[in-house]
């Protein structure tokens, strides 16, 4: 059975360093937690899987997958590096997992990936994934309102399309526009960043 929010005395859950949350989540199952660190890495991990699959939905799809093994095995999962070490490691390597039953291995170009999934990272990639991370939380929050809604239920609580109109009241195909615009406006604000 899941706990809730089990976090040391006069701690906020915002204020957990990452292997602290983690710590947290192992220990007590808090799902809470869980999600703020997902909340926390998944735009950074799913910009650095898309330089690997090419595809928004496959980039999507890997760290969902990742996110997945890691709440199902978290009792047994050992972190030696930093969590985001791991967690790039991860996504990295289900990335080339597929790839290479795609065949497509071959097409991978390492040498144009920030190696911010290295135990080795210098703290300058650390700065600059934590700055990408903050930037791309304040390229969502720039959206307009309908827009940064739709954006969030789907990218944040994992709904399909179909459930995301059906709860709004829209036709799934305003919520294609809609995410086809947020996405546009997202690789127009990050285009330092990434290359997408």
């Amino acid at each position: 059975m899941l706990q809730t929010q089990i976090v040391p005395p006069n701690t906020q859950i915002d204020e957990l360093s990452n292997e602290e949350l983690f710590e947290v989540i192992k220990e007590s199952g808090d799902y809470v937690a869980f999600e703020k660190l997902y909340k926390r890495f998944y735009y950074i991990l799913t910009h650095y899987a898309y330089r690997y699959m090419k595809c928004p939905e496959l980039a999507n799809d890997m760290v969902s997958e990742v996110f997945y093994k890691l709440w199902k095995k978290r009792d047994s999962i050992s972190v030696t590096t930093s969590l985001q070490s791991y967690l790039f490691t991860a996504v990295r390597n289900r990335c080339l997992d597929q790839l290479r039953v795609e065949n497509r291995v071959d097409k991978c170009d390492d040498s144009v990936l920030i190696d911010l999934d290295s135990s080795s990272s210098t703290p300058l990639q650390h700065a600059i994934a934590e700055e990408l991370q903050q930037k791309i939380e304040n390229a969502i929050e720039a959206l307009p309102k309908d827009r940064r809604k739709v954006f969030r239920m789907s990218r944040d609580n994992g709904l399909k399309y179909k459930e995301i109109a059906d709860t709004l009241g829209i036709s799934i195909k305003t919520v294609e526009t809609q995410m086809g615009r947020a996405l546009k406006f997202l690789r127009g604000e990050l285009t330092e960043y990434i290359n997408v």
